[in-house]
């Protein structure tokens, strides 16, 4: 993996203060992929602290504004060091937040086809893995798990000034509707384009990919939500996961990560 200059906030939460395994891989196949990794937590321990690599920026934070705040510590560090500069964008090619609401099968997978074949082949300044679907009521959006920006939009005072204008809000659907949904009206909004890596390969009645697709996005990119399997929102049929974990030792071991998390 060649290095790239790209800049990585990972957002953490563990209930308790645990990095999972899957997080831990992930981390450490990074190595040499990103020109800077910055890790935000809110509350993960000592030990689990100790475990982190050496070139990946780590901070802890107060547990509020869930994973936006996080993010938002992360857009200000960077943007801390890169004083003198006229954006962002002069000293990354693409910033990317993610957070830890997935587990990560294959992390050379999913390096390879997220960050590097998936944001190559794309000309696009706002970039995320899945879009969620509009049925009329829900504004089509990048799902916030996993977002990348390009220069153009790195290089725009206004999206900076976003980040530092995000309020404190404690309902986790005003965070969706103002942050989640608000982050794409907004770039929408400033006139810059939209783009998901995947999209289904036709009309589906669950609006949600990462739940409506989730065996063929994980067959490609490694990844899972965890609300998929923990919670299962859509009453959907998960003998995919079940056969893959009477196969697949280690595959059963991430799953009952991602409930403990």
């Amino acid at each position: 993996m060649h290095p790239s200059n790209q800049a990585l906030v990972v957002a953490h939460f563990h209930q308790d203060g645990q990095l999972r395994s899957d997080t831990l891989n992930f981390l450490e196949a990074c190595q040499g992929s990103f020109k800077r990794l910055i890790f935000v937590s809110t509350n993960l321990s000592e030990a689990q602290r100790a475990l982190i690599p050496d070139f990946v920026e780590c901070h802890l934070r107060e547990n509020i504004g869930y994973d936006f705040f996080s993010y938002r510590l992360g857009v200000s560090l960077l943007v801390d060091t890169s004083i003198g500069c006229e954006g962002l964008g002069e000293t990354f090619d693409r910033l990317t937040l993610m957070n830890t609401s997935f587990v990560i099968s294959d992390a050379e997978k999913f390096i390879k086809n997220y960050f590097f074949d998936g944001l190559s082949k794309l000309d696009s300044d706002f970039v995320g893995l899945t879009l969620h679907l509009s049925d009329g009521t829900i504004y089509p959006h990048l799902q916030s798990f996993l977002l990348s920006f390009g220069k153009r939009v790195l290089n725009d005072e206004r999206f900076i000034a976003w980040w530092s204008g995000l309020e404190l809000l404690v309902n986790k659907d005003q965070i969706i509707r103002n942050y989640e949904i608000g982050l794409s009206k907004f770039i929408d909004e400033l006139g810059y384009t939209k783009t998901s890596i995947y999209s289904p390969a036709k009309s589906q009645m669950i609006l949600d990919p990462m739940h409506g697709n989730f065996e063929e996005i994980l067959d490609k990119y490694g990844v899972l939500k965890i609300g998929l399997f923990k919670i299962n929102p859509f009453r959907l049929k998960l003998d995919p996961l079940i056969l893959r974990a009477q196969a697949d030792e280690k595959f059963r071991l991430l799953l009952v990560d991602g409930m403990e998390n």
